[in-house]
């Protein structure tokens, strides 16, 4: 499916990289959740490169919900989390319809009817520095298998034209290389996610 910010690159897919007989399935689990985690450092670099200063996220969406994954979020961006009562990612469209239809009287006034704060997420500075780590890990990666990615999506587009079948008709052959490092897992992006995990936004608080 490719990978938007900050690559813009549609050939890009997910893969695991660093694969031992000894990982059970709970190490690729946690692979697809430190890998969102790092994709989201790779849009964070773009905010900080403008000198925005951020030091808070709303964490929203159905990813919220899960304890450990807002931990390591928090963790990989060395930045605190707040997770509201009501968070899904739909609130805040309904907000701005309050607002434009009349229901509520300002922006202002649609934040304190509608938004509590449940919980915050520090991070753990330790872990911190260990994701540092693999993040450079990550980078070497995606730099590495970027081009063959280019070359996959290239055959696979001439097959589609060729035979008239879509991916899903041959995605059975592709070869699953590259993208993450276990148990330091690292991934861009991930598909399909297993149905528990939902996916994961992000509201940057700015100041």
């Amino acid at each position: 499916q490719g990978e938007l910010t900050p690559y813009f690159d549609a050939s890009l897919r997910g893969s695991f990289t660093g694969i031992r007989a000894y990982h059970p399935k709970g190490h690729f689990t946690r692979a697809l959740l430190e890998g969102v985690a790092y994709s989201l450092k790779d849009c964070y670099q773009v905010i900080q490169a403008e000198n925005l200063d951020i030091h808070q996220a709303i964490v929203i969406g159905g990813g919220a919900k899960g304890t450990l994954w807002r931990q390591i979020v928090s963790d990989v961006l060395g930045i605190e989390m707040m997770k509201t009562k009501n968070n899904d990612s739909s609130l805040g469209s309904a907000m701005l319809a309050g607002v434009a239809t009349g229901v509520f009287g300002s922006f202002e006034e649609s934040v304190a009817k509608c938004v509590e704060t449940e919980a915050y997420i520090k991070p753990n500075m330790e872990n911190h520095k260990k994701y540092e780590k693999g993040f450079q890990r990550y980078q070497k990666i995606h730099d590495a298998l970027a081009d063959i990615y280019k070359e996959m999506e290239e055959e696979m587009l001439q097959k589609i034209n060729q035979t008239g079948i879509g991916p899903q008709g041959f995605g059975g052959r592709v070869t699953a290389l590259g993208k993450v490092c276990l148990p330091m897992a690292v991934s861009a992006a991930m598909h399909p996610l297993p149905s528990s995990i939902l996916p994961m936004c992000f509201l940057w608080k700015l100041h």
